[in-house]
């Protein structure tokens, strides 16, 4: 009885662990937002208006090959608006919706970047 007892406690800790490794924290502040000075990748982080956990499928989906662009890349790593911590390299996103990855860029929509960004991960 006791060794049932302990792994149905072990059972009921680890799950919200299990739940959580399905979600990936994200750091953002609204496109429409007016700021008095810009936010760099450096300081989005902190200075963020949300923060939470976005699923890790919809964080996926924010990754810059999924944005391909003709544009000439105008990605400014001293405006940005959102970074999305990936277990691999941040997803940062500029205020007019230039993703970076690593050395990868992308163009998105900004509508559907906030509505990913605010996409809530339920921990079941």
């Amino acid at each position: 009885m006791e060794k049932i007892l302990m792994a149905v406690f072990t059972l009921a800790f680890s799950l919200p662990t299990v739940a959580r490794e399905n979600c990936i924290n994200s750091y953002w502040i609204p496109f429409d937002a007016e700021l008095y000075a810009p936010e760099s990748e450096l300081t989005i982080e902190a200075r963020a208006f949300e923060k939470g956990s976005i699923p890790k499928s919809v964080a996926i989906s924010l990754a810059p090959e999924n944005f391909p662009t003709t544009e000439v890349q105008a990605y400014n790593p001293k405006n940005v608006r959102a970074v999305v911590l990936t277990s691999g390299a941040e997803i940062y996103i500029d205020r007019f919706g230039w993703v970076r990855q690593g050395s990868a860029y992308g163009k998105a929509d900004m509508a559907e970047i906030e509505e990913k960004l605010s996409r809530s991960c339920e921990e079941k």
